[in-house]
């Protein structure tokens, strides 16, 4: 099922990119991606920064982390309680969000950047 989410989702970006490049302006798809970019950010840099402080807060009593442990945070998951990685889980998931509607802004300034 992930995967045709995946295979949708790149299908849709690249039918919005052809359709914006004939039907929108440069201001609007700069407008547009800028904010955007912005949303991404606003939503995603907060919520990532307390995923990882919780994920810290959870392990520094069960594991020697080393010092650029936040790089690679997935592989840490095995030693939380369930309970615990169910309250981790959706701070992941929104701070994944923020990072791929910023992603998605960033590829839409591209797109009016090229026009």
């Amino acid at each position: 099922m992930n995967e045709v989410v995946i295979v949708f989702s790149i299908l849709s970006i690249l039918g919005f990119s052809v359709l914006s490049h004939y039907f929108l302006s440069v201001e609007i798809l700069l407008k547009f991606g800028f904010a955007l970019t912005g949303f991404g950010l606003i939503l995603g840099v907060p919520t990532g920064f307390y995923y990882h402080l919780l994920l810290f807060k959870f392990l520094k009593k069960r594991v020697a982390l080393p010092f650029f442990w936040w790089l690679s945070p997935l592989k840490y998951h095995v030693y939380l309680i369930e309970y615990e990685l169910k309250g981790l889980k959706i701070w992941f998931q929104i701070g994944a969000l923020g990072f791929f509607i910023s992603l998605g802004g960033c590829f839409i300034v591209f797109i009016g950047l090229i026009k």
